[in-house]
């Protein structure tokens, strides 16, 4: 191995560690000092062998390898595999004279890092450096600048938010932000959730003031999508125009889980509509979906339907009667001559076998086919009962992952493809949402109260005014609530609890995924309609 004076240009700390081998090392002398000049430590060698006596020497060792492809003696790509075999990680950059589309295929099956063609100048080389051994840094300070960019602009669009399809706009690009922090370990991802927290505590604030004024303005048709008018808005015009829609609601699903799904959707679908809409409160699965399924607030499902709401301090089931509920609704949209199908999958036998009725006869004969799958919801309460899981999905990015492998290697996977063969298009909804709760709060009640940790729903509630949204007549927020009783809300990481063994719970439940109160993640949901490709 031949080493020269100007090769190994002391630096206390270098960047980093390089072996360059070339058989014309001496013609490439103004690189070397370059590449010295901003930080970078270079080992020079003439030949194949000299670079695997090199590496074997162990000392230093190398970050990054350069490897000229012509070489006398053992060549480029021979050398190549003799580093590969030595040190499998060790990235290394193949420079060639030739543009030979063999040797490229060669260097790439070989997994190699870069590939430059000679005549090769030193900001080339700096280039490379950058692009093999600091991308992931440099991405990161550019996202953390973009971030705090965005950070700035943010704040000032939280200040001035003064309607829902504000806060839409705030949220999406929250959740957006959050999905692309997930695969980085910057203080980015720090910034964005204390923005987050910041902007549900405005939201909070916002809602408290204009939820019942959406409720009223209902009669008028001057409230926003609200859950009750989700199949109006996208499977009735479907039905009507013969395209025979599958209204997809996938249980508790955020819209930063909508972001990371979506690809697996828009493989084989194109989006035609995606828009968000605000779930009704409480943000719990009872009052949520049958407003969804029936078209009606839960006041009005418990008048129509007296014996088939049912009180919450039931131990029955409250979503048992949601196919009565959806039929009644198409009866009031003048559909009793369509055919509609209801299935609620509940577990991934169920998704396999529905998955294959859609292979072998496409559904072909269902106007409307409306499946519900429970999965996100139970994984939530998963995580809140099993301690594991807990440590598994200790934030909203690992909870994401989890999300994403499940529905990347589940039978729904082939349901949405086979769908897509069947020719139909399909909506993807949610009925709410779920946010990781931090934060106890001391609340009194009588015993008829309901146990939800983030609302409850009661006689002789006492609670801390300013941190809960109190409906002091539930009847004119259209739930049904008995006389004298009312219905208190939580927000933002706030869970609600009673005296009793106070401390005990607050230590069971904290960090855990709730629902039923209001939170963006809660409440701002996605609604989406894609046709096939």
């Amino acid at each position: 191995m031949l080493c020269m004076s100007y090769d190994r240009i002391d630096t206390t700390q270098p960047l980093a560690e390089i072996l360059w081998a070339d058989d014309e090392i001496d013609l490439l002398r103004p690189h070397i000092l370059f590449l010295s000049a901003k930080g970078y430590r270079v080992t020079p060698v003439r030949s194949g062998n000299d670079a695997i006596t090199a590496i074997t020497a162990g000392s230093p060792r190398f970050d990054l390898v350069f490897l000229d492809e012509n070489m006398p003696g053992l060549s480029g790509l021979d050398t190549l595999d003799k580093i590969k075999a030595l040190t499998p990680n060790t990235p290394i950059a193949l420079i060639t004279k030739s543009d030979d589309e063999q040797i490229m295929d060669i260097a790439v099956g070989n997994r190699i890092a870069d590939y430059l063609i000679k005549p090769v100048n030193p900001s080339q080389i700096l280039l490379s450096i950058k692009k093999v051994l600091h991308s992931d840094r440099l991405i990161t300070e550019t996202d953390s600048r973009r971030s705090r960019e965005h950070y700035l602009s943010l704040n000032g669009s939280i200040d001035k938010a003064d309607s829902i399809e504000d806060w839409q706009k705030i949220y999406r690009i929250l959740a957006e932000s959050s999905v692309s922090l997930d695969s980085t370990q910057s203080d980015t991802a720090t910034i964005f959730n204390s923005i987050i927290d910041r902007a549900n505590n405005a939201f909070f604030r916002f809602v408290r003031h204009n939820y019942g004024h959406w409720i009223s303005a209902r009669e008028y048709g001057d409230n926003p999508i609200m859950s009750p008018d989700v199949l109006d808005r996208t499977a009735l015009p479907l039905i009507r125009q013969e395209k025979r829609p599958v209204f997809l609601l996938l249980d508790n699903l955020t819209l930063s889980q909508w972001i990371i799904a979506k690809s697996i959707f828009t493989s084989r679908f194109n989006i035609s509509d995606e828009t968000l809409y605000t779930a009704i409160l409480p943000t719990s699965t009872q009052y949520c979906r049958n407003a969804i399924l029936s078209g009606l607030m839960p006041l009005d499902i418990a008048s129509r339907f007296p014996e088939l709401w049912v009180n919450e301090k039931s131990s029955s089931g409250k979503n048992l009667a949601e196919e009565t509920m959806l039929r009644d609704w198409a009866d009031r949209r003048q559909l009793k001559d369509r055919t509609i199908s209801y299935i609620h999958t509940t577990d991934t036998a169920s998704i396999r076998l529905l998955s294959r009725s859609f292979r072998e006869t496409a559904a072909s004969t269902d106007d409307l086919t409306v499946i519900i799958v429970n999965f996100t919801d139970m994984l939530s309460h998963s995580v809140t009962d099993n301690p594991i899981l807990r440590e598994i999905a200790p934030d909203d990015a690992a909870f994401r992952s989890i999300f994403l492998s499940w529905l990347s290697h589940s039978p729904l996977r082939k349901l949405i493809e086979n769908i897509a063969d069947a020719r139909r298009p399909i909506v993807v909804t949610t009925d709410h949402g779920s946010i990781k709760v931090t934060n106890p709060v001391r609340i009194s009640a009588g015993r008829d109260s309901t146990s939800a940790m983030r609302y409850k729903i009661g006689r002789n509630i006492s609670f801390p005014p300013k941190q809960t949204f109190e409906m002091q007549r539930p009847h004119q927020f259209r739930i049904p609530a008995g006389i004298s009783s009312s219905c208190v809300i939580a927000g933002r990481r706030d869970f609600l609890l009673y005296p009793n063994d106070f401390n005990r719970y607050a230590g069971m439940y904290a960090g855990t995924y709730q629902h039923g109160g209001i939170s963006m993640q809660e409440m701002i949901l996605p609604l989406v309609t894609l046709v096939p490709k």
